[in-house]
């Protein structure tokens, strides 16, 4: 690697009487670097901005399904009751039903509350960035 690296500085110096455009190459490459970095840089804020806004709205969800549980027991039976229809032959196989219902039925919760979060922050970072010359 590095004598790859010094082969490439020594094909690529600097000829003694074309330091001026020399120079003029150099700054072009230290402002196309510079211009990298400063999209680099919004590329970062973008995403941490992403993140929090996801974050946000993720909390928001789980604590607009812990209230609606809280306020709503009613509706929490109806939706037990329709896990409980779906997953009946996996109750009586195992002969838990009470505590596999509740077990079913928070582990439901807990993974759309998850993907919620989950899911748009593997779609905000699953971006191809592209520069052209």
């Amino acid at each position: 690697m590095e004598n790859e690296i010094k082969e490439f500085f020594h094909a690529n110096a600097p000829q003694p009487g074309d330091e001026t455009s020399f120079l003029v190459e150099l700054n072009a490459r230290l402002e196309a670097v510079e211009h990298i970095r400063q999209f680099h840089d919004r590329e970062i804020k973008r995403t941490r901005q992403t993140m929090w806004a996801v974050f946000a709205i993720g909390l928001s969800m789980i604590l607009a399904v812990t209230m609606v549980i809280l306020l709503y027991p009613d509706l929490v039976v109806s939706v037990r009751e329709l896990f409980r229809t779906l997953f009946q032959p996996a109750e009586d196989a195992l002969e838990h039903s009470f505590q596999l219902r509740n077990l079913l039925f928070w582990f439901f919760v807990i993974l759309l509350s998850t993907l919620s979060v989950v899911i748009p922050i593997v779609l905000s970072r699953n971006k191809t960035i592209l520069i052209k010359d």
